[in-house]
Order: structure tokens, then C-alpha cells, then sequence
């Protein structure tokens, strides 16, 4: 496992997280070892952008991956399935502030922070 662990972060789902890094799990029935590899080319392969964003945030990640948007409270807002190159999520009527997008498949799940404008 990868995993941030802040003097002021939280733990939630077996992660540590403070929000500001991304943060990664492998599942535990496989080894660091095993998971070093598949997890530096997962890292290159996830992108969010626009970060900030204002309206549409746009996440490409590999493929047969669960996308989800949470809350800071972790409170799942949306959830897409990765079976192409992207997913979106509409973000305009939400609140300003911080929010997580989980990337979850069968290796491993990443934690990247967004700011909605």
C-alpha cells in the first residue's frame, strides 16, 4: 500500500487521506510488491481536469474502473463506469469547496482531490 498519512488527516475505508495527495490502496489480498508496477502505471494513467473546475469535470483512468465523486464526508454524489477513455461529471450545481474523486478496479483504488470553484 501507498497511502498518505497526514498528522491531521482522516481515515475512512481502510485510507488515510488528508485531501491534498493522491492517495493509493492496493486491495489486501495482494502484496506491495506484486502492486508496484500496476501502481505507477496507473497513477500516469488517471487524469482530472479542469482542476479547478467550474462546470464539467472530465476523468480518464484505465479502463474498468468505477469512477466516483464524494464529498469530504465521503458521501458518494455520482458514480460511472470506465468502460471507454472518459467519464464526466456535472459539478455546476454544486457547492464550492473540496471534493474526491475514487478511482476503483480490480488492482487498486486512487484517491484524487478536486476544487469546485
Amino acid at each position: 500500500d501507498v497511502r498518505a498519512r497526514p498528522n491531521n488527516g482522516t481515515f475512512a475505508d481502510g485510507v488515510y487521506s488528508n485531501y491534498m495527495e493522491r492517495v493509493v490502496a492496493a486491495p489486501a489480498a495482494k502484496d506491495v510488491a506484486n502492486n508496484a508496477s500496476v501502481d505507477a502505471a496507473a497513477l500516469t494513467a488517471i487524469n482530472l481536469y479542469p482542476n479547478p473546475v467550474a462546470d464539467v469535470l472530465y476523468v480518464s483512468a484505465p479502463v474498468n474502473s468505477e469512477v466516483a465523486l464524494l464529498d469530504l464526508n465521503g458521501k458518494v454524489i455520482a458514480v460511472r463506469s470506465l468502460n471507454g477513455q472518459e467519464v464526466s461529471f456535472d459539478m455546476s450545481s454544486l457547492a464550492g469547496g473540496v471534493y474526491m474523486v475514487r478511482i476503483t478496479n480490480a488492482e487498486q483504488m486512487i484517491i484524487e482531490k478536486v476544487v469546485k470553484k
